[in-house]
């Protein structure tokens, strides 16, 4: 297993740095050997520092994008990476975790996030799943799972059997604690709600901002603290979102509209030619910069300007049911 180490580089991107140091001032270099940020590793050979890819030792290879990974088992965390390309843009994650409490996280170029929108509950963040369920293993809302911790295995998936191996050598994996709803936005909060994720309405939606064309892989953890799992998840190839005119000053008027939203649908592969209640909304097609909170004029694909209430979260809480007529 690899030891945890401080070491250097001279760049603000991992996959961007052209050698690894031990010291602060960049005079020593390190070692020939794998080197990992943020879940992506770079092999150093003969003091010359190689491509970002993914875990070197798992032999897992790689999910293509628009690929779709189901996960069935005990508990533990899931690991797979899929292969994103080169091009820039917006990868869509539509994560199902049906009923049983799961928490999923996108890694990408040192970037992670588990944040997520759904068509009947909004904005959601951390551990996700019916309520119910969660309460079955100790996790509330109120409460997180109120310091208790699991221990399960480690799986990668592995492309060539289609299928999650443990990975070695003992495998072993303690998830959460889990802080509680009322801590959001902090990482590692528990969200549940009154119902699953199971109807293809209802699909929990992700954003991943793929800027970087020489960083090629996303990989995803699904961390699942109950006895029983069963999820499923897709990661659509790269693609600018949906395009929207708008007045970036929130309460404008309805004219002139000299910008545009970008959105992600929180449908299908996240491509929609209208506006929808709990979409994500970006000012760029990468889904790199949330659109602030407030209420902008947008015109909707039928050619209308409405008044579109953004969150603090990022995503569509309203849209007016009529024109928007004067200001918003």
């Amino acid at each position: 297993m690899p030891t945890p180490s401080t070491f250097y580089y001279d760049s603000a991107v991992f996959c961007d740095a052209t050698n690894i140091w031990t010291d602060l001032a960049l005079i020593t270099p390190s070692a020939d050997g794998w080197y990992q940020v943020g879940g992506v590793y770079r092999q150093k050979l003969s003091g010359v520092l190689g491509p970002c890819q993914a875990c070197p030792e798992c032999g897992t290879g790689f999910i293509d994008c628009d690929g779709t990974v189901y996960g069935a088992g005990t508990t533990g965390k899931y690991v797979v990476n899929f292969n994103v390309g080169t091009g820039v843009g917006a990868v869509v994650i539509a994560f199902n975790p049906v009923s049983q409490p799961d928490k999923c996280t996108w890694t990408y170029d040192g970037l992670s996030a588990s944040e997520y929108s759904s068509r009947p509950y909004g904005y959601r963040q951390g551990v996700i799943g019916d309520e119910t369920t969660g309460g079955t293993i100790g996790l509330t809302n109120l409460l997180g799972s109120n310091g208790a911790t699991y221990t399960g295995n480690l799986y990668y998936y592995n492309s060539s059997i289609s299928s999650f191996v443990i990975s070695p050598p003992s495998g072993s994996e303690t998830l959460g604690p889990y802080l509680p709803q009322a801590t959001y936005p902090a990482v590692g909060g528990v969200d549940l709600t009154a119902g699953g994720y199971s109807a293809p309405s209802s699909l929990a939606y992700m954003v991943v901002p793929k800027t970087n064309p020489l960083v090629e892989f996303v990989q995803i953890e699904v961390e699942a603290p109950g006895p029983t799992t069963v999820w499923s998840l897709t990661a659509y190839c790269p693609k600018s979102l949906n395009p929207f005119p708008y007045n970036p000053v929130s309460g404008s008027a309805c004219s002139p509209l000299n910008k545009i939203m970008y959105t992600c649908s929180v449908s299908g592969n996240g491509t929609n030619s209208m506006l929808g209640l709990n979409d994500w909304a970006f000012e760029n097609y990468t889904g790199e910069t949330p659109v602030s909170a407030g209420v902008y004029p947008v015109e909707d694909g039928d050619g209308v300007t409405k008044c579109v209430t953004v969150d603090a979260n990022g995503t569509i809480s309203a849209i007016s049911a009529g024109a928007c007529s004067g200001t918003c």
